[in-house]
């Protein structure tokens, strides 16, 4: 919502996948309305609840809608420079609203792949942590850990990294460049247990996985490629 100060007059915009599909202003709708609230001298903008509207009113997409006003900007008391404040305060909430909708989108995924992993550990009950990292910038995606010596959100970035090294390392002693991408899997042995790093989605995500020292690797790996399908699924 936008409110003029001295006019006290009051705008509404609804905004929705990076368009207005509807505005608001005293008794108009749609297109006009929208011109009126782009000419407002000055305004506060305030984000609010989305709430659907009665019916959408606007089918233009958003730089249309801009270069159309701009046009009518002559017959209005408005300068450019409010325009393009007006303007700049839509496309805030506009970035706001479609971050929210990624975020709610993430954690949809994120909980599906939780809720994969931890089936997973229910038939591998040496599983002492697992976690999904993107492969690109080794941000931490999801994951489950069962003892509480492991920090799976700090360490992911540092995971990523040893496909780097690893890589980097294959082609400097075959000379051969493919070898960087052909590593799809690292193990590591510990004292007391295993790690392993895996890449799925063709490395756009790494899966990492821990087990005791005592599992069946073998068994653990037949496991492992039974839910692979089911969580790529869910990556998608």
């Amino acid at each position: 919502s936008i409110t003029d100060p001295v006019s006290m007059q009051m705008g509404l915009l609804y905004l929705k996948g990076g368009d207005v599909i509807h505005a608001e202003c005293g008794s108009m709708q749609g297109e006009q309305a929208f011109y009126t609230i782009m000419a407002m001298k000055s305004g506060m903008f305030s984000d609010m609840p989305w709430i659907d509207p009665t019916q959408r009113t606007i089918n233009y997409p958003f730089n249309h809608l801009l270069m159309e006003a701009a046009r009518i900007q002559d017959e209005s008391q408005a300068t450019m420079q409010d325009l393009e404040a007006t303007v700049e305060a839509v496309k805030k909430i506009m970035e706001k609203n479609n971050a929210k909708d990624q975020q709610e989108g993430k954690s949809g995924k994120s909980e599906a792949v939780k809720q994969v992993l931890t089936q997973f550990k229910q038939e591998v009950p040496d599983l002492i942590c697992a976690m999904v990292i993107n492969g690109r910038d080794g941000r931490f995606f999801e994951g489950i850990s069962f003892n509480e010596k492991y920090n799976l959100n700090e360490s992911s970035i540092i995971f990523k990294n040893l496909f780097t090294t690893s890589g980097d390392a294959e082609v400097m002693l075959t000379s051969f460049a493919e070898r960087r991408r052909q590593i799809d899997e690292l193990l590591i042995t510990n004292l007391d247990d295993y790690s392993m790093l895996k890449k799925i989605k063709d490395g756009k995500y790494i899966l990492y996985l821990a087990f005791a020292k005592s599992c069946n690797l073998g068994l653990v790996k037949l496991t492992l490629n039974n839910y692979l399908p089911d969580l790529e699924q869910q990556l998608t």
